[in-house]
C-alpha cells in the first residue's frame, strides 16, 4: 500500500532543521562517524550533524542528513567522511563542499531507508513523523499518534512500568566484557577491561559492531565456531586480530 511521511507535529512549509533529532544525533552518533573516520585517516576529527526535512502542507516532500567536518584540510578528508558516513550509516553520501557530505531522500523508498538507518543507531524519528496511508489525511494521522501515545503513557501508568532509554540491560564476565542477558550477544568491552587476550565463550551467537573499539591496545580475540555473526568496526585504533577456535 503506497505511504506517505507526514508530521506528527506541526511544522511549517519550506526546508527546516529538525533541533531535537539533530541533538540526539551529537548525543548518540556523531562521535562513531568521527571514530570510523579516525580508522580510516588515521586522524582526529571533529564531525557534526544536520537533519532537515522539507514539508509542504503536513507532508514530508525530503529529508537530508548532512555531516560535516571542522577544518577540512583537502578532498582526502571529505572522502574519507563519505567513506566514513556510508559504512556507518550503510547509505550512499555525495559530496556537498570541502568537508561536507549528505544523504537526500527525496523519495518515500529513500526516507524508510534514511529513518531505517536512524533507528540502526539508536535514533528514533517516530516522535516527530510516521508513515500512513497515502489517503490519510494529516489531521487522522496526527490524532491517530496522540491517541497510541496517551494509549502507551496510560498502560506505563496502569502497569507502573519504569523505561529507562539510556543503557541496555546487560551481564558483565570477570574480564569485564558486557553480554546480553541471555548470553548469546557480547555487547562490548568496558573501560576495566585491559586485557591483550581475550577468548570468547562458546555458545555465543553474536559480537556486536565497536564492542572492542575503545581499547588503547591490539586486542588478540579468540571465537568459537558458535559465533554466527561478527560486527563492523570491531577494534579500535590500535587494531587486533581475530582467530577461530
Amino acid at each position: 500500500m503506497e505511504k506517505k511521511i507526514v508530521c506528527i507535529k506541526e511544522l511549517p512549509n519550506g526546508e527546516q532543521h529538525i533541533e531535537n533529532l539533530e541533538q540526539v544525533m551529537a548525543e548518540r552518533v556523531d562521535w562513531k562517524v568521527a571514530l570510523l573516520f579516525k580508522q580510516y585517516c588515521g586522524q582526529e576529527a571533529t564531525v557534526h550533524s544536520e537533519f532537515l526535512v522539507n514539508v509542504k502542507d503536513g507532508v514530508v516532500t525530503s529529508m537530508t542528513l548532512v555531516y560535516t567536518m571542522d577544518d577540512a584540510k583537502d578532498e582526502d578528508d571529505t572522502d574519507c567522511l563519505e567513506a566514513a558516513c556510508n559504512g556507518f550509516f550503510n547509505l550512499y553520501f555525495e559530496k556537498k563542499a570541502l568537508g561536507s557530505v549528505a544523504f537526500l531522500a527525496d523519495n518515500v523508498y529513500e526516507m524508510a531507508r534514511l529513518t531505517q538507518a536512524l533507528e540502526f543507531a539508536t535514533v528514533w524519528i517516530g516522535y516527530s513523523f510516521a508513515a500512513v496511508d497515502v489517503n490519510m489525511s494529516v489531521e487522522e494521522a496526527r490524532r491517530n499518534a496522540k491517541e497510541k501515545e496517551d494509549e502507551f503513557y496510560h498502560q506505563a501508568e496502569e502497569h507502573e512500568i519504569e523505561y529507562d532509554y539510556k543503557e541496555p540491560l546487560y551481564d558483565l564476565d570477570k574480564h569485564h566484557i558486557a553480554y546480553s542477558k541471555d548470553g548469546k550477544t557480547l555487547m562490548f568491552a568496558k573501560a576495566q577491561f585491559e586485557e591483550p587476550e581475550y577468548r570468547v565463550p562458546d555458545g555465543v551467537e553474536e559480537i556486536a559492531d565497536f564492542a572492542f573499539a575503545f581499547c588503547m591496545f591490539p586486542v588478540r580475540l579468540l571465537v568459537p565456531r558458535s559465533v554466527k555473526h561478527i560486527g563492523d568496526n570491531l577494534f579500535g585504533i590500535h587494531g587486533g586480530h581475530i582467530e577461530i577456535v
